[in-house]
């Protein structure tokens, strides 16, 4: 290990106030931290725990950190080597990579991410730098000279390479300062802010440990995330942390909600020893290790960049619009060969020791015009010298200003010696009349002939850089002329190119009195561009390459990783509208995963669509299996509704079907009718011969009323009337769920468009939190008995609830779940004792037995025994259902005691919200019905006729009606006050950013001059 002595001198020279970036790197693939140190912002800082690896993916093996999922000779455990003609991948030994990875060494890597092999197996990106589209690139700041490096503070860098500060000076906003403005603070150079600095949090030397924020100038974890060991860790998944600090689940647990598990819930998918949701994890997007980008969040499955405030999101990565030479001002602007980005302006990039003064590069140390810094003037006749203004013999200082001692009247012979009212200073003495040969100009006796204030007649000044020669003003450099009084060499001069005024275009330089764009660039448009690469001029001036795409070698093509599809760059590993090639749309209810469509969590792909095979009655349990005969899909098989039975592929209602008469094939005579499964010469009181059957035309759904009048899907036929039943609406022959249904959203036929869905009866972009989008309605996976868990999956059989997305059945009604369909197995003939036990063709099932006959006082009903007295579902005759929350009573059905007849239903007025209270009295969005009163939710208000929590709903913050300002990207509501995004400020009740509001700059009402900008909260020229 010779290599720890090399990484303390690093750490200690960091320590002591070296430029930010010469501190020892660390993560993103880089050696982790020495001894008694931690990993702060990719950065080792003194701390506990340096000896965690530097990445959270890798582990300890020995003395090296390891990530077990792709090492050669640690797959998937320490020491487990595979063999010489395998790979490993995903911490299995396997004869080769797929799903788009390559093999590096025997690791199966993706070179578009993978910060050690970035674009092939040999490039590593450096410290402060992640793996984007195959090329590696800053997270922070611009890359310079090797290092990421921040122009805005770093004193090496001021605001472009190699521009370093003096001793005396500070980077504040990519210039050099002589003290730090706006509430920053001096730190080895740096203008910082020490309420927000990670590596300065509240003092110049604190430095937040593991990944902590800094908050107000104190250190801080993440929200949902608490210090343990130096490191902010996510408690709720982290299996070396599970719940609390050091707490590691063993070997074949994984943590989940805090807690170590034997496997994960639902819905949630295992990354290593983590449960994770692929939904919007960042780290496992869509799938285990597939990392957003930084400033990029996790959406549906999928990576999309939420970039920080005063960022653009170009090309898929976050930039800076103000220092990024690729995006200078904007995304695709790209500054040209021998320009740097400054402020959002592309600015030539001057030689060592130079800058940029009025679009002039100058030699600060030696320019009298520029000494020491731009437009800082030496007096007529003084020399720069080490960028400051140098008195030469025969000047003598005097105060801060040169003299001449032997004729200035005020300092005649020394400093503050003031000649009398009529006298005259000459050759140092003071008298009434000048020495011959030299003129009183102005109580100074000088010499026409050489005197640089006084050349030739008194007051005529030489320009900066002349001298006087025999009373004429001349350049002291006879290569030089002057230009607007400033001595200048027209040969090598930008601004006055061999001749005055002559001005050479952005980025040309002047050579032999001739503009020119340095090597390797031309000039396009009036600006030197580099025609290589340049995406506005790429091989050829004018030539722009298409949205997204880059130039590379002056031909146009896409970034790395990405492919041009309908002129713009689309990545087809993971466009649902380009997966895998060109034009290949992944049906709905996909997502494009490794350039192959994938069905969501619970679907299949049959042929172009992802369906619910457990209800989807054209792919019953399996593609292309289609349900006939009226039977439908429940539980991945074909079945009949209700007490129907298959008879020749046909559903028939055998109590009534006088074709099929208490079994499939017993025929009726000519004369009778189906009756209760009996052929009967007549129908029994109260029912109508429809079809050839005895029909109740007081009950019955298909003949309500009349023959052939039918009530429709939803309906329920009361009286010979056909009434909507849960709170749903009759539109047409249905009856539908107008809260929730996209076909008819809060009235019949207004159907809800454009990807949005329904909500308590309005079309919206997106469901409520914890609800889903189910073909266009929300539902609450976690307790919808047709939708639990999943989309379409439906809880069968009477007395099944969904729980925690789980179906269940109800023990305590005597109900056991056979499948996914409830079913009473003491009196099932299906399923007699325990679930798939069937009773022979002549048997009942009584007491979870097969008996052939039933007891005295039950009826046989569809092959089981029933008690027709109280028999819920065969209550007074089989078949015969009594609704909800009624019961049976001698056989007939009743309202159970605190529920009322509603709407053809019994209702129960304590608990339901469409009859809370009494019948017809509907509760409001987001209200509950408690104890027969509309209420709100604890820790919810009523505002108008909406439940809202004050606490954090931005359109209601601290009281009704209180919206706070600007969108949710700007302002938000916490704890019931209403707070400015982080860097902006509440003016005029707009959140801003003072930092770049003209009208604004600095503080709330300081509006800059019409000819300046807004800098840094600054007002400056352009």
């Amino acid at each position: 290990m010779t290599r720890l002595p090399t990484l303390a001198v690093l750490v200690v020279l960091a320590l002591a106030g070296c430029s930010r970036t010469e501190l020892l790197f660390c993560g993103n693939g880089a050696s982790p931290c020495p001894k008694n140190f931690v990993c702060v912002a990719q950065r080792c800082v003194p701390g506990e725990g340096g000896t965690e690896c530097p990445n959270a993916s890798q582990v300890r093996c020995g003395d090296t950190c390891v990530d077990l999922t792709n090492s050669p000779t640690n797959c998937g455990a320490c020491n487990r080597a595979c063999a010489a003609n395998q790979v490993c991948q995903a911490g299995t030994c396997a004869s080769g990579c797929s799903n788009g990875l390559t093999s590096c060494m025997g690791s199966c890597v993706d070179l578009r991410t993978d910060e050690t092999h970035c674009g092939n197996c040999t490039t590593v990106c450096g410290g402060n730098q992640t793996c984007t589209n195959s090329a590696c690139r800053c997270n922070n700041g611009t890359l310079c000279n090797g290092a990421c490096t921040d122009f805005s503070s770093d004193p090496k860098n001021c605001g472009m390479c190699g521009r370093a500060c003096a001793a005396n000076q500070a980077c504040q906003a990519g210039a050099c300062v002589s003290s730090c403005t706006n509430g920053l603070t001096n730190c080895s150079g740096s203008c910082v802010d020490l309420r927000t600095d990670e590596l300065h949090c509240g003092t110049c030397t604190t430095v937040c440990s593991g990944t902590q924020q800094c908050t107000a100038g104190t250190c801080g974890c993440p929200a949902g995330t608490r210090l343990c060991g130096g490191q902010c860790v996510d408690v709720s998944t982290d299996p070396k942390n599970c719940g609390t600090c050091n707490l590691s689940c063993a070997a074949n647990q994984v943590c989940q909600a805090g807690s170590c598990v034997g496997m994960c819930a639902m819905g949630l998918t295992q990354c290593g020893a983590s449960c994770v949701d692929t939904r919007t994890n960042t780290s496992n997007c869509g799938g285990c290790g597939i990392q957003c980008a930084a400033g990029a969040t996790c959406n549906n499955g999928m990576c999309s960049n939420v970039c920080a405030p005063n960022q653009l999101s170009c090309n898929g990565v976050c930039v800076d619009p103000l220092t990024s030479t690729q995006h200078c001002g904007g995304c695709n602007q790209p500054c040209g060969a021998g320009s740097s980005c400054i402020s959002g302006v592309c600015t030539p990039v001057c030689g060592p020791g130079q800058l940029f003064c009025n679009g002039v590069c100058v030699n600060p140390q030696t320019n009298p015009a520029h000494c020491g810094g731009c437009n800082v003037q030496c007096s007529p006749g003084i020399s720069c010298v080490g960028g400051t203004c140098f008195c030469g013999f025969p000047l003598t200082v005097c105060g801060n200003r040169c003299i001449d001692t032997r004729s200035d009247p005020q300092n005649c012979g020394a400093c503050g010696n003031v000649c009398g009212p009529m006298q005259v200073c000459g050759s140092g003495v003071c008298t009434t009349v000048c020495p011959a040969g030299f003129t009183n100009c102005n109580g100074a006796c000088v010499n026409l002939a050489n005197d640089p204030l006084n050349c030739g007649m008194c007051t005529n000044v030489c320009a900066v850089g002349q001298a006087c020669s025999g009373s004429t003003c001349s350049c002291v450099n006879p290569n030089q002329v002057a230009c607007s009084g400033v001595c200048t060499d027209t040969r090598t001069d930008p601004s006055n190119c061999g001749g005055c005024g002559v001005q050479c275009a952005i980025g040309q330089v002047c050579s032999n009195n001739a503009c020119v764009c340095p090597a390797g660039s031309q000039l396009c448009n009036g600006r030197c561009v580099d025609t290589r690469n340049d995406p506005l001029n790429c091989g050829s001036c004018g030539n722009a390459c298409g949205a997204g795409t880059s130039c590379n070698n002056g031909m146009c093509g896409c970034p790395a990783g990405t492919s041009l599809c309908g002129g713009a760059c689309r990545n087809l590993q993971s466009d649902p509208a380009n997966c895998g090639t060109c034009g290949t749309v992944c049906p709905a209810d996909s997502a494009c995963v490794m350039g192959s469509c994938t069905c969501n969590l619970g679907l299949t792909q049959c042929g172009n669509a992802c369906v619910q095979t457990s209800t989807d009655s054209n792919n019953c349990g399996g593609c292309g299996i289609t349900c006939g005969g009226g039977t439908s899909c429940q539980g991945g098989m074909c079945r009949c509704p209700g007490t129907q039975v298959l008879c020749n592929g046909v559903c028939k209602n055998t109590q009534a079907d006088p074709q099929n008469c208490g079994m499939c094939g017993a025929t009726c005579a000519a004369n009778q009718t189906c009756n209760m499964g009996m052929c009967q010469s007549s129908c029994p009181t109260g029912f109508s011969v429809c079809n050839g059957q005895c029909i109740n035309t007081n009950s019955n759904n298909a003949h309500c009323g009349t023959c052939g009048n039918a009530c429709g899907t939803g309906g329920q036929c009361v009286n010979g009337l056909c009434n909507c039943t849960g709170g749903t609406t009759r539109c047409g022959n249905q009856c539908v769920a107008t809260q929730t249904d996209p076909n008819h959203c809060g009235m019949c036929n207004r159907v809800c468009m454009g990807g949005t869905s329904c909500q308590f009866g309005n079309c919206q972009m997106a469901c409520q939190f914890g609800s889903t989008n189910c073909n266009g309605s929300c539902r609450f996976l976690q307790f919808d008995v047709n939708n639990c868990g999943t989309c379409g999956n439906a809880c069968g059989g009477t007395g099944s609830s969904c729980f925690n997305g789980q179906c269940q059945c109800s023990a305590a009604q005597g109900f056991t779940r056979c499948g996914n369909r409830c079913t009473n197995v003491r009196t099932d003939a299906q399923n007699c004792g325990g679930c798939g036990v069937a009773c022979g063709a002549n048997q009942v099932c009584i007491a979870g037995a097969c008996q052939t006959m039933c007891p005295a006082g039950q009826s046989s009903c569809s092959g089981t025994c029933r008690n027709l007295q109280n028999d819920f579902n065969n209550c007074g005759s089989c078949g015969t259902v009594c609704s909800g929350f009624e019961q049976c009573v001698g056989g007939i059905c009743f309202c159970s005691g605190g529920s009322a007849f509603c709407s053809g239903q019994c209702r129960d007025l304590q608990s339901d919200r469409q009859n809370c209270g009494s019948c017809g009295n509907v509760c409001s969005v987001n209200q509950l019905c408690v104890a027969g009163s509309c209420q709100c939710q604890v820790g919810l208000t009523r505002c108008g006729n909406i439940c809202r929590d004050l606490q954090n709903d931005r359109n209601n913050c601290g009281m009704c009606g209180n919206v706070c300002p600007g969108n949710p990207f700007t302002s938000g509501c916490v704890n019931g006050l209403c707070q400015c995004a982080t860097g902006l400020t509440l003016c005029s009740g707009q959140c801003l950013n003072t930092n770049f509001d003209r009208n604004n700059c600095g503080m709330c009402g300081n509006v800059c001059a019409p000819n300046q900008l807004c800098n840094m909260g600054v007002c400056s020229a352009p």
